[in-house]
């Protein structure tokens, strides 16, 4: 992997304020800085694999907390054969975490899946588990050991 950053220019976007948070970037929603104005922009993150590169969709992302001396700590890849992968990246400056992830075909086009703060990550699992009777395979398996046989 790959990321490359800059320093955020305000001049250079469209910043909506909400109070004294900062609301949209460019009219977009965005992740990485919990209502402060960026410090950092990211602009690129790529995914290499055997002479491959394969360009991800970095729009929102800002404040990443990840540089290319860190980056294996933050960002992994699972290969589910065939030249496809399911990139997962870890973000944050300081309280300002979010996680986002990328779908790579054939090691040739990506398309994020997902970005989202860690809160409203939470928040989605408890939905899912309320909704849909859902459990994490580490509560079936706490039950699991649990029981007598």
């Amino acid at each position: 992997f790959k990321v490359t950053t800059k320093p955020f220019d305000p001049k250079a976007h469209v910043i909506k304020k909400c109070g004294d948070a900062v609301c949209l970037i460019d009219g977009k929603p965005f992740y990485g800085t919990g209502g402060k104005m960026p410090k950092q922009e990211v602009t690129s993150l790529a995914f290499e694999w055997k002479g491959r590169r394969v360009a991800l969709d970095v729009s929102s992302m800002y404040d990443p907390g990840v540089t290319n001396a860190n980056i294996q700590q933050h960002v992994t890849a699972y290969s589910w054969g065939w030249g496809d992968y399911t990139v997962t990246g870890y973000f944050s400056k300081g309280e300002a975490r979010y996680v986002c992830q990328w779908r790579i075909v054939k090691n040739s086009s990506s398309i994020r899946s997902h970005i989202n703060s860690f809160e409203e990550l939470f928040a989605l699992d408890a939905k899912l588990r309320k909704d849909f009777n859902y459990k994490s395979l580490e509560s079936i398996m706490r039950e699991n050991s649990n029981q007598k046989e």
